[in-house]
């Protein structure tokens, strides 16, 4: 059987619908209990658009073997494609509680909640998805940027979208439109001079300026508070949501190791009114402050 079910599987990731349906079937009457051959049989009907068909044999299988977890992602597939979207969402969910890393469950959240306008849901989805594909996959990390762009994370967008265009640089016969991407790329750099004041590009150069003085381990504190000041005034949820705090948790330290109280104070105030996830993050600064002060 497992070599069967194995050959039946290698014929259908090669497209060979009408073969895997003759062998399935045979299995079936062979092994009417077999849940794989039921599954295999409704995923050539659901390639071949009879999704209501397919939906019976999905059920089928998952009735005999409810822990069947590329099955529970394949039937959410069929909801969403029914436009049944809290089923779609709860058959993702329960193949990823049998499987966190069932790509199949992971990319059909992410999607569904795409269709949905739920960007900022899809989002992580999709990010999961291009860790577990190890970042190999272009077009998956192109359909990452897009939906970055989407969700309003334009400077995440930005990076993304000229990584990809670096790498059509490099191979030329992905088959990706590099002029799309650019017009996409320049979307994102547009919409975030609109939403902040300032060209994308200010930021970049002030966080390479960082970057540059934190790798030399600067003592020249004055700089970097100056330009972590005009980060911090430009930043705000794009430094959080895109730089990972990396940049504010070295700067905050070099501040520390300076005694800056006054940009520690100047940088805790610019979140003092909103309920931001780096409130933790300045209250370990000022104690270490202090402490340095009090040494």
């Amino acid at each position: 059987m497992t070599r069967t079910i194995g050959h039946i599987q290698r014929l259908m990731e090669k497209g060979f619908y009408p073969e895997v349906a003759r062998l399935t079937r045979t299995l079936l009457a062979k092994e009417p209990e077999n849940p794989r051959a039921y599954y295999y049989q409704g995923l050539v009907l659901f390639r071949q658009g009879q999704t209501s068909e397919a939906k019976k044999y999905f059920e089928k299988a998952l009735d005999l073997d409810p822990e069947y977890g590329e099955c529970n992602s394949a039937l959410g597939v069929v909801y969403w494609s029914h436009k049944e979207f809290a089923q779609a969402e709860f058959y993702f969910m329960l193949a990823l509680r049998l499987n966190s890393k069932d790509i199949q469950g992971i990319l059909g959240l992410a999607r569904l909640y795409r269709s949905l306008d739920r960007h900022d849901a899809a989002v992580p989805w999709l990010e999961l998805a291009a860790e577990l594909e190890h970042g190999g996959d272009i077009s998956l990390r192109y359909e990452l940027a897009l939906e970055y762009l989407r969700a309003g994370w334009f400077l995440k967008a930005d990076i993304l979208f000229q990584e990809i265009l670096s790498e059509l640089d490099r191979n030329p016969n992905i088959f990706l439109d590099p002029l799309c991407i650019r017009q996409e790329q320049m979307n994102a750099q547009k919409l975030f001079a609109e939403r902040h004041g300032y060209p994308l590009e200010v930021l970049h150069s002030m966080v390479k300026v960082l970057s540059i003085l934190m790798c030399v381990d600067s003592d020249d504190f004055e700089v970097i508070g100056r330009e972590a000041d005009l980060l911090v005034k430009i930043g705000r949820n794009q430094v959080v949501g895109f730089l990972e705090e990396k940049y504010f948790m070295q700067t905050l330290s070099l501040w520390v190791k300076g005694r800056d109280l006054l940009s520690l104070g100047y940088c805790a105030h610019q979140f003092a009114d909103e309920s931001s996830k780096l409130d933790p993050v300045f209250d370990r600064a000022f104690h270490d402050a202090m402490a340095h002060l009090e040494d």
